[in-house]
């Protein structure tokens, strides 16, 4: 024993272990009693560790086993064993440390731990796991796994584990929901590790609970979000494709049914939008979504694809006309204004019906139907259109007019003509109107504004067509103004539609072609629809005021075919009112006709406005209107609308 702790024996003999100063000084107490007790109980063996500093200064501990023999004669002495188990108190203290850090951490781990038997039972379980389920850790013990598994997710649960036992895989990984005590649902990540034992048997499994709760919710608005308008939480295109091509797949089993889409745009929104905001817009849109609805099963589908278009889907149906009896719900339950923040709006949907079955069509093929259909409802006022094979063509036609229309721009195809407004008092002329005409290269003769300007403005090339007008107009204005200076200026209408009014810039585009064609404001009158005129004023009155001050006349252009109240006619900064000439046509031959005419004429005089007298085709309109007092007029009665060499020749005449 001493040569194991550096010491040389033949120098220790004789002396005690005490007066070795070797022991550890917080043992050497325990060593005397050890010591006193063997030396108390004859026969009687006794254990004590303790450490013992080796000559190197290191610490070794020693395992001594006393016995008094001190009875017996051959001996007649205290034996005591020796042997050094530094090694052995090492391997023990580095145990009971990777035990302490292992209680530790199960204990604390912030993700749920369990250890499960080869039965499928808990035989210990942390903190984390017990509040994740809302159990104590009694509970869970000996339970079987799957006790607090949700039942959907059993089956695959109990698969894994299984597999494990039986191919003996080391790690697998599941994502699960559990059911917490209260009720709740938690999905949780769990991922198990299989232990072995020395022999290289499965022992029992580790499991690893983490709670992904949080994401698989986050992960599934994401899902909503990828498949829903966010504005009116409706579906979204991506997931109105999805359910038409499952509802025409559906149709090869079902003979005889078809599947129907109504394609759906809002008349008008745009105006609304720009005029009032985006906000007020976007709540219009939510109201139209859940009128829709109203009209609906609560098995088809309603989707906002986008700005103010919207799409139904009806599954099983048999003819046109069940797809038809839908529409004219939606068209009927929109007659009624919507009310949004106090105020009320008249939406007027167009509706395109097209009908199919996957034999006949793809889910591409029937939306694409729908919405041409659609668009023939919106270009002939009509309410909704079922779509027919005819209608391709007139797209075709449609596609090819707004082709040639941009050409048209850039090669300058337009030329603007003349009509004369003429002074019913002196019977000459005291302006002109000016109309655009498009003088197309593959036919003969002109063709009117009807023919293309609704393609003009879905296509977005009002604006531009309608400066190169108004440039033309003025610079023609100040061309005669020069060649007949003798003649007094003629007033130059002009027509401005409504994408011009909403553009920004419209007031300074204005004043930009004033000043570089020299054309004298006071003898520029813009032209502007009712309807027009009414939402510039429910919206920004600041181009109108702008307008004004720079000496232009605003002129109300059409009036009789909107939705004027005398309220709004009190408010019209205008200096002049035009009457449309579907009223003009009745003078003198219908009464109702004839009386709001006349009605018209005096409550503009009374508000000081001039009033202008549209499509004059006969003298007894001529001479009805002078007695009315009209103050001027224009129609074929006194000329078509003039090339502008002509012009001159007919203020001459």
């Amino acid at each position: 024993m001493l040569r194991s702790v550096g010491d040389d024996p033949e120098e220790k003999i004789g002396k005690s272990i005490f007066e070795t100063g070797r022991v550890h000084r917080a043992e050497l107490e325990k060593v005397r009693q050890a010591f006193a007790y063997v030396m108390a109980n004859p026969g009687v063996a006794r254990t004590v560790e303790y450490r013992i500093r080796h000559a190197n200064g290191s610490w070794r501990c020693i395992e001594s086993v006393g016995v008094n023999l001190l009875d017996d004669s051959s001996v007649s002495g205290v034996v005591v064993n020796y042997r050094d188990v530094t090694k052995r108190k090492e391997a023990e203290e580095a145990l009971k440390e990777s035990e302490e850090r292992f209680r530790t951490t199960f204990e604390d781990a912030p993700v749920g731990v369990a250890l499960v038997g080869l039965d499928g039972r808990r035989f210990r379980a942390n903190r984390s796991l017990c509040e994740m389920l809302g159990c104590s850790e009694e509970d869970l013990l000996g339970e079987n796994y799957l006790e607090h598994v949700h039942p959907d997710d059993r089956q695959i649960s109990t698969e894994h584990f299984q597999r494990a036992l039986e191919e003996g895989a080391e790690r697998y990984e599941l994502e699960r929901r559990y059911l917490r005590a209260d009720g709740h649902v938690v999905w949780n990540l769990t991922s198990v590790s299989l232990i072995r034992d020395s022999e290289g048997n499965p022992s029992y499994f580790v499991c690893l609970h983490q709670d992904i709760t949080e994401r698989k919710e986050a992960e599934k608005r994401l899902r909503y979000q990828a498949t829903h308008d966010l504005l009116t939480d409706l579906p979204n295109r991506h997931l109105f494709m999805d359910r038409l091509t499952r509802a025409l797949r559906l149709t090869r089993r079902r003979r005889g049914r078809k599947v129907a889409v109504l394609y759906m745009d809002l008349d008008n929104f745009k105006v609304v939008n720009d005029s009032l905001g985006h906000d007020a817009g976007d709540l219009l849109l939510v109201a139209v979504g859940e009128r829709v609805r109203w009209c609906l099963r609560p098995e088809d589908t309603l989707a906002r694809f986008g700005g103010d278009e919207f799409a139904v889907l009806l599954e099983e149906v048999e003819a046109p006309s069940d797809a038809a009896k839908v529409a004219d719900r939606i068209v009927e339950r929109f007659r009624a204004p919507l009310v949004v923040e106090g105020r009320e709006f008249v939406i007027r949907p167009s509706i395109g019906i097209a009908l199919g079955t996957a034999r006949q069509k793809t889910a591409e093929d029937l939306l694409r139907d729908a919405d041409t259909a659609m668009y023939q409802a919106k270009g002939r006022d009509d309410d909704y259109r079922v779509f027919d094979p005819a209608m391709y063509e007139q797209a075709l036609r449609r596609l090819k007019l707004e082709g040639d229309l941009r050409r048209a721009i850039e090669d300058e195809e337009f030329v603007v003509c003349y009509q004369p407004i003429v002074n019913l008092q002196t019977g000459e002329a005291s302006g002109v109107e000016a109309l655009v005409r498009w003088e197309h290269p593959e036919q003969q003769g002109l063709l009117a504004p009807s023919q293309f300007i609704s393609v003009a403005e879905e296509a977005g090339l009002v604006v531009p067509m309608g400066r190169w007008v108004l440039e033309e107009a003025c610079r023609q204005g100040a061309k005669w103004q020069q060649e007949h200076p003798h003649v007094p200026p003629l007033v130059m209408a002009v027509n401005l539609s409504a994408k011009q009014l909403q553009h920004p810039d419209v007031a300074e585009t204005v004043e930009e072609i004033l000043e570089k064609t020299g054309f004298e404001a006071s003898c520029l009158s813009l032209d502007i629809t009712e309807t027009v005129y009414i939402e510039a004023l429910e919206g920004n009155t600041a181009v109108l005021d702008k307008l004004k001050r720079m000496g232009v006349c605003i002129s109300i252009d059409d009036f009789g075919t909107g939705y004027s109240s005398l309220a709004y006619l009190k408010r019209l900064p205008a200096e002049t009112l035009k009457i449309d000439k579907s009223f003009i046509k009745g003078i003198g031959e219908d009464l109702e006709d004839t009386a709001i005419v006349q009605m018209v004429i005096e409550l503009a005089h009374t508000l000081g406005m001039e009033v202008i007298a549209e499509g004059v085709e006969s003298e007894v309109q001529v001479e009805q209107l002078k007695e009315m007092g009209c103050d001027r007029c224009q129609g074929f009665y006194f000329a078509k609308p003039l090339p502008p060499e002509a012009v001159p020749d007919f203020l001459i005449r």
